[in-house]
């Protein structure tokens, strides 16, 4: 009987502490509840709605080059490093910050704007007016090579917030794939045609016929040329060589006066 008293105050003690205690522990676990997507933490920005938000400066150019790889038109490809990039071929290529800062990056780097071209073939995909970067706009160059599956392999940034991406497919390991003559019309061929033979007969010169191919892409929709790297049509076309000897020895009796001046 004398200890009940005892046994009782222990008992009371034990009940108040793990009373405090239990409080303290709700105390800690009350959080409140978000329907939306977090803009902060790991991996913030990557979300649809995220995306959804992003607003390209320029629309894409219209399709152009290779029919078989229009299929690519309606997919996107991810690739994770520091960053998560996600191509969609003939649309758009953006970037998104994977970090722990309260404001991670995320953006548009290019839109799809136009081929480059070398050797008669479709090189790569240059996307151009992305996101502003100090003086300069975001833009990324995409070079195609031949793969088992579509995969984007590497993301390199060569110089600042110009990007380059290696991405990798089937469609491209046949070897004519790539080729630029065989997707021009037959207009466009004959076209070609002229010029390979000019430049053969020496008509035209290397500089000469390489600007005539890069207007002849221009015209196919395959890339734009600026406006400064179009001779203009008043210049003198040579149609022989004899005709050619003639204006350099004006222009040589010229440049030996203003030598003299």
């Amino acid at each position: 009987q004398c200890y009940k008293p005892k046994i009782m105050i222990t008992l009371l003690v034990y009940c108040f502490v793990a009373l405090f205690t239990c409080s303290d522990a709700i105390d800690i676990m009350q959080m409140k509840i978000v329907n939306e997507v977090s803009n902060y933490g790991w991996n913030a920005g990557v979300g649809a709605d995220s995306r959804s938000k992003l607003t390209a400066r320029v629309s894409p150019a219209s399709f152009s080059g290779p029919t078989s790889l229009k299929a690519l038109s309606r997919k996107c490809f991810s690739y994770m490093g520091d960053y998560k990039y996600e191509l969609c071929p003939f649309h758009n290529l953006t970037q998104h910050e994977r970090s722990m800062r309260w404001n991670p990056y995320s953006g548009v780097v290019g839109v799809w704007k136009e081929w480059e071209i070398a050797n008669n073939t479709f090189k790569a995909m240059i996307m151009k007016n992305g996101d502003d970067c100090g003086s300069v706009t975001r833009q990324a160059r995409v070079l195609l090579k031949c793969g088992t599956v579509n995969n984007i392999t590497s993301v390199t940034e060569p110089s600042r917030c110009q990007y380059e991406l290696i991405f990798e497919t089937p469609l491209a390991c046949h070897p004519d794939s790539m080729l630029v003559y065989v997707t021009m019309n037959a207009s466009l061929r004959y076209e070609w045609d002229n010029i390979e033979q000019a430049h053969y007969n020496e008509f035209i010169t290397e500089k000469g016929y390489n600007r005539k191919l890069l207007e002849l892409f221009d015209k196919a929709g395959f890339l734009t040329v600026p406006e400064d790297n179009i001779v203009s049509q008043d210049i003198q076309e040579f149609t022989s060589v004899q005709t050619c000897n003639v204006e350099y020895q004006k222009l040589l009796s010229e440049v030996t006066k203003l030598r003299k001046l």
